[in-house]
């Protein structure tokens, strides 16, 4: 499963800049809870879990990529939605993507 947030920053990454700026908190957040929902994922496979991250630079801006070969996302219409999750109950809190 593959997770492509798309976005700008005023930093650089690999000495290049596209000029907008974006929070770094924000952007934080958001990575830990991608990385935090895809070690979830890869926990519950039989087999050896792999989450890879790659940054790709455009004339737009910055993309990030998440790949993992775990569960996959079951509903991606409402991974932006606050408050929710697929998780039981205690386990997560449905705020991931709905910061962003």
């Amino acid at each position: 499963m593959a997770v492509e947030p798309e976005c700008g920053d005023r930093g650089t990454l690999g000495g290049k800049s596209s000029g907008r700026r974006r929070d770094p908190h924000q952007l934080q957040q958001v990575f830990l809870n991608l990385l935090n929902n895809a070690f979830d994922a890869i926990e519950t496979i039989p087999r050896p879990g792999r989450i890879e991250v790659e940054t790709v630079f455009r004339s737009e801006g910055w993309k990030f990529i998440f790949v993992t070969n775990g569960t996959g996302i079951s509903n991606p219409d409402r991974i932006f939605e606050p408050f929710f999750t697929t998780k039981p109950v205690g386990k997560g809190t449905g705020l991931g993507l709905s910061i962003c």
